[in-house]
């Protein structure tokens, strides 16, 4: 007895198999599949690499997550230099009684300071509020690495308070770290009165900054 749910004849057969093959062109399942020693990536809609998979560069295997500008969101490598998270913040370590740090030195001291184990992005950024007699004037900087930041100058005559803005790259390779910041201060003219720096915003490592660690990078308003 032949069985109706099988072609019976070739042109059956034909049409059979063209639908299969259709329906098979269509499975969105990969079953298997490997790379070896290459990299498998992933465009948006519009062409732009978001994804990356495998070999990154010369001898660096790992995962690298960008946005449509190219600006690494996530990056991790398996050589040896740990992995990332994106735009993980890191807070500051400075532990003191109240929500900010004093100071009356004449000379460059620190305020706060912080430390990225692994360099997930290449920028940085922050904010504080430091506070100032009106008679006097403070400079404000950051140090991190082999930079240093502009130094600031902060004129209590204008205004008491202030927002200071952290926003620079750092200069070093993604993976690589760790990577130490310190919010330096100083009282540079009036009286004696105290220079109060408030904990800042937690250090977040973030993408899209322009601003070149040795040519700004620090700002006040």
């Amino acid at each position: 007895m032949i069985d109706p749910a099988l072609p019976t004849g070739l042109e059956d057969i034909v049409a059979d198999l063209q639908r299969r093959l259709t329906s098979l062109e269509r499975s969105p399942q990969l079953i298997s599949s490997s790379v070896n020693g290459g990299v498998l990536r992933v465009l948006d809609d519009s062409g732009n690499k978001v994804f990356e998979a495998g070999k990154l560069s010369a001898g660096v295997y790992g995962v690298r997550i960008s946005d449509a500008a190219g600006a690494t969101i996530f990056y991790a490598t398996g050589d040896g230099q740990g992995l990332g998270t994106p735009r993980r913040a890191t807070p500051w370590r400075k532990q003191i009684a109240s929500d900010y740090e004093s100071t009356t030195s004449a000379t460059f001291v620190t305020a706060w300071d912080s430390r990225v184990g692994v360099v997930e992005s290449d920028g940085l950024k922050s904010t504080c509020i430091v506070t100032l007699n009106a008679a006097d004037t403070a400079e404000i900087k950051g140090a991190f690495g082999a930079y240093t930041t502009d130094t600031v100058s902060l004129a209590g005559a204008t205004a008491t308070q202030w927002v200071i803005e952290l926003n620079a790259l750092h200069g070093l390779t993604l993976g690589g770290g760790p990577l130490n910041f310190n919010l330096q201060v100083r009282r540079s003219a009036g009286s004696t009165a105290a220079i109060n720096v408030y904990e800042p915003h937690p250090l977040e490592q973030t993408t899209g900054v322009t601003v070149s660690a040795t040519s700004g990078g620090l700002t006040a308003s």
